[in-house]
This record gives structure tokens, sequence and C-alpha cells, in this order.
């Protein structure tokens, strides 16, 4: 550890220090986002032994025995540079040793993540803004509550390969949920400036448009499309949101969890959690 500085374990009482962190690296986290992230898997805070101020923090989430995700790891911009990054990362591998993990990346951050054996394997386009109107909907796709939860948790599990069901299940209970028949289903809920919605899971980018179109409602929406889905991606263009930033880069250390031909995930449910 560098001198100086001790790891805690990120505890309710840290959720305003976190989202400072964030909004100080200009990512939309509110306390309740970061309450979310928290509640789903484990955090770790690295704070000055002298001032007690905290300076960085990390967290990754369990789905299943066999792999995980890192995510919300942020250096506090006023101490980068002095290998608080790399420290983080080594105490999230530790912590998750055993599992195949996956994470998102910018490009500056890559270097970084290749240096602990992640390799690049795709891309995340983040899309964003004002919706003015909402989408013409096919009927079809239908609002339901949290009783189609068994068959979500079938369909995520079909599209990732991976038990997100913990996750699902506290997305279901704060968002809102359509489904395409046994095709895929999508959840939307508050976020940041606005709405997300996420994660979309479907047989085809036409259902995953349609239920896009199901759940937008007009205010700010961000998507975190993948990249490869560019019939969705023209959808929300032609919606009125626009792509921001660079892409993220989708980063894999250990092997891929088997999937399911027929049935993809086109959108995130946040760029930590994916």
């Amino acid at each position: 550890m560098l001198g100086g500085t001790e790891f805690s374990t990120v505890s309710d009482a840290d959720f305003p220090e976190i989202t400072e962190m964030a909004q100080a690296v200009r990512w939309p986290h509110r306390p309740e986002d970061v309450a979310l992230l928290a509640s789903l898997g484990r955090g770790q805070l690295l704070r000055s032994i002298e001032t007690g101020e905290a300076i960085a923090v990390g967290m990754w989430w369990p789905f299943g025995d066999l792999h995980a995700r890192l995510g919300m790891i942020i250096v506090h911009p006023k101490h980068q540079g002095r290998g608080l990054g790399r420290e983080m990362v080594t105490r999230l591998l530790s912590e998750a040793e055993g599992r195949s993990l996956s994470l998102l990346a910018t490009e500056a951050g890559k270097p970084l993540y290749e240096s602990f054996g992640f390799q690049s394997t795709g891309a995340v386009l983040q899309i964003q803004g004002e919706l003015k109107t909402v989408p013409d909907r096919n009927s079809s796709v239908t609002q339901t509550g949290q009783e189609v939860l068994p068959e979500i948790i079938r369909l995520d599990k079909a599209a990732t390969g991976l038990d997100r069901s913990m996750m699902l299940s506290a997305l279901a209970r704060s968002g809102r949920i359509a489904v395409h028949g046994s095709a895929g289903y999508a959840i939307e809920r508050s976020f940041g400036r606005g709405s997300v919605v996420g994660p979309i899971v479907s047989d085809t980018e036409e259902t995953a448009v349609e239920l896009f179109n199901a759940l937008a409602r007009p205010g700010f929406v961000r998507v975190d499309c993948v990249s490869t889905a560019s019939c969705l991606h023209n959808h929300l263009v032609r919606q009125g949101l626009e792509p921001v930033d660079a892409d993220a880069i989708v980063m894999l250390r250990g092997d891929a969890p088997p999937i399911e031909a027929g049935t993809g995930l086109w959108t995130l449910a946040s760029q930590a959690l994916g």
C-alpha cells in the first residue's frame, strides 16, 4: 500500500464522498445511484490517513461463483498520478480471485488493465439526450410487473451467461419493465440526470428497438448501447439522442461465460454493472 493511505470497506456513510468523487470526474451518479451499486456488490475505499479524505474508490459485483465485474473505479482528480488506480485494482482483483472478470475501460485506462491481463473484446457507446416525444409503440410489447422476473432472469442468463438475478431483482423493484413475449425484456429506471433504458435483452435488434420504444419517456434519457447494434444506435439518434465521448472498451480477464445463440444483450444496465 502507498504510504499515508488505508483501505476500508464501503459503507452507507461513504456514499456522499463517493458521489462527490464521481462528480469530480464528471460522472452523473447521485447518492441513490451509488447506494444501488454498493448494495449489489462489494466496495473498497482508499483514504488519506493524514486528512481522512476519501481519495479513491472501486467496486466489484459477483455474478455466480465463476464470474464477476469490476467498476466504479475512481481516483479523485487531486490525487491522480500517484499509482492509486493500480493499487485499487490490485485490491479488487485479490478479493475477486478465482473468477473471470469483465469491465469497461477508457482509452486512457486501457493500458493499466492490460497490465493485469485484461484483453479488449468489444465496445459500448453512451448515447443520451432530451427525448422530446414518445416513439411509436408496438402492441406486442407490454409493460408488466415483477411477476415476470423468473422469465427475465432466464432470458438474461441466456444472453450473458451470467447469474445476474440479484441485480435484476433490484432493478425490477426500482424501475419499469417491458417484455416482448418470450423474445426479450427491457428495464427503465431513474439514473443520473434522468433515466436509463437498460438492460435490453432480445432475439433481434428490431425487438430491442420496440422494447426501447415501450419504455422511453420524454426527458433526459441515457442508453449504453453495444457498438455492434447499428440498427438500435441509428434509431436512438433519430429520436434526438446523441453519442457522447469515445466508446468505452469492453475488457475481459479469464474465460468468457457461455451464452446461447438466438439472443443478445443490446444495452447495459449501467457501465459499471454491464
